[in-house]
């Protein structure tokens, strides 16, 4: 019995004695190392994108500069924008939190096995964990100076990435940076969208601009450039609009109130701007002219301007002149104007005149814009030479004509440059101080109908007076 118990004692140590090596053993064995997690370009995970929805492989990740602005609230507060590099591609992630990233900050992403999706014409790493996202340090992405028709022709390779315009007009929202807004250069039109809850949301954006920063973003078949804060947004050389809708027209004369006293003695409107004819009273206020119905608003009064496409009546146009002194700074006057389509006008209380039928072949839309220098009428003859009675100044060759149109009852823009000091070389220079210190013009019915009476009529919608320094 007790050889049996010694031996099973023996046994037990020896066993023990096993383990204790064992363990030994493995404690002086190295830990593995984890595996490394390699990077990989944001044009190398894009390129993943094979399918509405993919997984990312394991052990990846990527880096690249914030160029949304968390701070501006102009993007979702779990959306990030990531460029890898000036003149490199950028991606949208999708956080699972709000973040506070910074432009500018350097990000490092760990994006094993997260999910890359196509969504309405973006590739969009979705729902990555806030852990995942590691601030190394802080960068610059200069945007791609480019323009809006580069842009929509390669709106996969822009989209997530800084891009600069020279742009030429902001619009939309009634002057406000809201909703969907317009940007426009000379190449084309792009939209820009401003969250609700952008830190400069309902605030004015300034009359004009020259150059627009933001972030490329598409949505299906709308592409946009979002700005990420009003600095993104350079003001022009505009820096005042006044827009002459013609509304609540007043004669100059006091106690005189009809259409007549207002084409006899001019008027003044809503906007405060005041106006005459100038030369054959030829303008007219009126409103629901059946002809004119399939373009005009109902109810709406628009100032009529009669014309003498064969000068039976002594060959001078009618005009319609401004006669405001406020006019300091005044820089250009985007018109918008329509040939009428009616084939007889209303003249005050001679009854009615016939009006020529517009024929495209022969027939067009034209106005003469001239600077009034020298009297208040600035009166010319037909084809537009300028008078030298009334003590008018030699301004013919400042004289600027529209583009002749082939269309009735259409609206066009044709935009007026106040002329330089240099361009009014050949005029009086005293004159000429005057006039651009507050500038003046007429506009002048400059159509042709080549029908047997010899008249047509054009309609104003709106003159947009455009202001700088």
């Amino acid at each position: 019995m007790k050889n049996k118990r010694t031996f099973k004692q023996i046994a037990l140590l020896f066993m023990v004695l096993i383990s204790v090596i064992a363990c030994k053993k493995d404690k002086n064995e190295p830990t593995p190392p984890p595996a490394e997690v390699k990077a990989m370009t944001i044009t190398e995970l894009k390129a993943l994108s094979t399918a509405a929805s993919v997984k990312v492989p394991d052990l990846k990740k990527i880096k690249g500069i914030v160029i949304s602005d968390a701070a501006g609230k102009n993007i979702d507060s779990k959306t990030i924008v990531l460029q890898e590099a000036t003149g490199k591609p950028g991606i949208i992630i999708t956080l699972d939190a709000a973040n506070t990233f910074a432009a500018g900050d350097e990000l490092e992403v760990t994006v094993s096995n997260q999910t890359l999706a196509q969504v309405n014409g973006e590739v969009v790493l979705q729902n990555v964990p806030v852990a995942n996202v590691k601030k190394t340090g802080t960068g610059t992405v200069n945007p791609a100076e480019t323009t809006i028709s580069a842009i929509l022709a390669a709106k996969s390779t822009f989209d997530g990435t800084l891009v600069k315009i020279a742009a030429t007009e902001l619009s939309g929202g009634n002057g406000k940076y809201t909703g969907t807004l317009t940007i426009k250069d000379a190449s084309g039109t792009v939209s820009s969208n401003v969250q609700p809850a952008a830190s400069f949301s309902e605030t004015d954006y300034p009359a004009s601009v020259s150059v627009i920063t933001g972030i490329v973003r598409v949505n299906t078949d709308q592409t946009r450039i979002d700005i990420r804060k009003t600095d993104d947004v350079v003001i022009g050389s505009i820096t005042k609009v006044v827009t002459e809708n013609f509304e609540n027209l007043t004669a100059l004369v006091t106690g005189l109130t009809t259409d007549e006293d207002i084409n006899n003695y001019g008027f003044k409107t809503k906007a405060g701007i005041e106006w005459r004819d100038q030369y054959q009273n030829g303008i007219l206020p009126l409103k629901n002219l059946a002809g004119d119905a399939s373009f005009t608003t109902a109810g709406r009064t628009y100032i009529y301007l009669t014309g003498e496409s064969t000068g039976v009546f002594g060959r001078i146009p009618t005009g319609l002149g401004m006669l405001s002194p406020t006019t300091a700074g005044l820089k250009s006057v985007s018109i918008t104007f329509a040939l009428s389509k009616i084939n007889e006008i209303p003249y005050l209380n001679f009854g009615t005149f016939p009006v020529d039928t517009f024929d495209p072949a022969s027939d067009y839309l034209k106005i003469a814009i001239m600077p009034k220098i020298g009297n208040d009428r600035g009166d010319i003859i037909y084809p537009f030479t300028v008078s030298s009675t009334g003590g008018m100044y030699n301004t013919q060759n400042s004289v600027t004509y529209s583009p002749e149109y082939k269309e009735a009852g259409k609206f066009v823009t044709f935009t007026w440059n106040v002329p330089t000091k240099e361009a009014l070389k050949d005029v009086d220079p005293a004159a000429v101080d005057q006039f651009l210190k507050h500038p003046s013009f007429a506009i002048y019915n400059a159509s042709k109908l080549s029908g047997n009476n010899g008249v047509n009529v054009i309609l104003f919608d709106k003159i947009v007076l455009n202001y700088g320094n």
